[in-house]
C-alpha cells in the first residue's frame, strides 16, 4: 500500500455489503479513514464509517453494469461463471479514481468488523411518513430472482396468501412489500387497501426507508426468504421470520444483534438438496405445509410486538 487513502468498492450483494460495512466500521474507529465506490442505494450501509462515498464510474458500469451481483464477484450468466478476478474488476475504479489505493481483497474480514444499525437519512424518515403515515408496518421482502439465484424463491401464489393473512390479522399495521426491480415480486394481488407494495418503487430510497423504519420502530415485524434482506432488519433490532435451509447460520450466527427471530425449515421442490449446494434446489423452495407456516409467523409477530 501507499500513501494514499484506501478506496474501498461494493459491487457484491446485499449480504456482502453488510460484512464490507462492519469492516468499514472497525477501520474508521480504528482511526483509518477509508473511502467507498458504492451504488446511490448502498449509501445506507456506509454513512458513518467512511471520509467519502464516490459513484461507481460509468465505465465500470458500461462494462460490467449488466451482470448480477453474486457473492463479493459477478455473474455471467451466458458463460454461467462468476467473474472472479478483482484485478479486472477494479480497473475501471483505478482509472476513475486515480489518487486513491483501490482496495481488491475481499472476504468476510475475521476479526476486523463492528456490526451495527445503519445511519438512515432524514429525507428517507419523511419519506416513510409521507408514503405510509403513522400505523406500524410490517415488513415482508417477496424475493423474486432468477437464473442461479432462484434458489431460495417461493412461488407468487404463497406471498399472496402470507400477505393476506398478515393484512387480515394486524388491522392495525401497514404491510409493506420491498425489494429491487427484477429482483422480487411486484406484482402480488392482495386485496387488502392496508398492502403497499414498494417493489421496484425507487431503489435509491427504498433500501434507505427500510432501515428507516426499523430504527424509528415503526416497523414492528419482517418477514422473508433467508437472504440480506431479513438480516439487515435483525441487524438494526427488528423481529424477523425467516423460512429457509440454513437455521443456524441466520438465526446464530449472522444474527448479530441478537434479535427475536423466528425460521422454518424449508426443503427444495425438487426434494432432498444435493450434497454441498448451500443456495437450495435451483428450482426453489417447496414449503411444505403452507397453513402450518403461515400460522407460525403470526404466532411469531404477535408475541414479538
Amino acid at each position: 500500500m501507499t500513501d494514499r487513502p484506501l478506496l474501498y468498492y461494493d459491487i457484491g450483494e446485499l449480504g456482502w455489503s453488510m460484512y464490507l460495512a462492519a469492516h468499514l466500521k472497525h477501520l474508521h474507529r480504528g482511526g483509518t479513514s477509508v473511502s467507498v465506490i458504492a451504488p446511490e442505494a448502498k449509501e445506507v450501509f456506509y454513512r458513518d464509517c467512511t471520509r467519502e462515498i464516490l459513484p461507481i464510474p460509468e465505465e465500470w458500469n458500461n462494462r460490467f453494469g449488466r451482470y448480477p451481483s453474486d457473492g463479493t464477484h459477478l455473474y455471467n450468466p451466458r458463460t454461467r461463471r462468476r467473474i472472479r478476478d478483482q484485478r479486472v474488476l477494479s480497473e475501471p475504479f483505478r482509472d476513475a479514481y486515480p489518487d486513491h489505493d483501490i482496495v481488491t481483497a475481499y472476504s468476510r474480514f475475521e476479526g476486523e468488523r463492528i456490526f451495527e444499525p445503519y445511519c438512515h437519512s432524514r429525507a428517507a424518515e419523511e419519506l416513510c411518513a409521507e408514503q405510509l403515515g403513522e400505523s406500524p408496518v410490517i415488513l415482508i421482502f417477496p424475493r423474486r430472482r432468477s437464473g442461479k439465484f432462484k434458489g431460495r424463491n417461493i412461488p407468487r401464489s404463497q406471498w399472496e396468501h402470507i400477505t393476506d393473512t398478515l393484512c387480515e390479522v394486524f388491522t392495525d399495521c401497514t404491510v409493506v412489500a420491498v425489494g429491487s426491480a427484477g429482483g422480487a415480486w411486484n406484482d402480488l394481488r392482495i386485496r387488502s387497501s392496508r398492502f403497499i407494495d414498494l417493489v421496484g418503487w425507487d431503489d435509491s430510497r427504498t433500501l434507505d426507508m427500510m432501515v428507516a423504519l426499523c430504527n424509528t420502530k415503526q416497523a414492528v415485524a419482517a418477514v422473508g426468504n433467508q437472504s440480506g434482506t431479513v438480516k439487515i432488519t435483525l441487524l438494526c433490532g427488528t423481529p424477523t421470520y425467516i423460512f429457509g435451509h440454513e437455521r443456524e447460520r441466520h438465526t446464530v450466527e449472522e444474527n448479530w444483534a441478537g434479535t427475536a427471530v423466528g425460521f422454518w425449515e424449508v426443503s427444495s421442490r425438487l426434494g432432498i438438496r444435493p450434497g454441498g449446494d448451500t443456495k437450495a434446489n435451483l428450482s426453489g423452495y417447496r414449503v411444505g405445509d403452507l397453513d402450518a407456516m403461515t400460522g407460525e409467523i403470526v404466532s411469531f409477530i404477535s408475541e414479538a410486538r
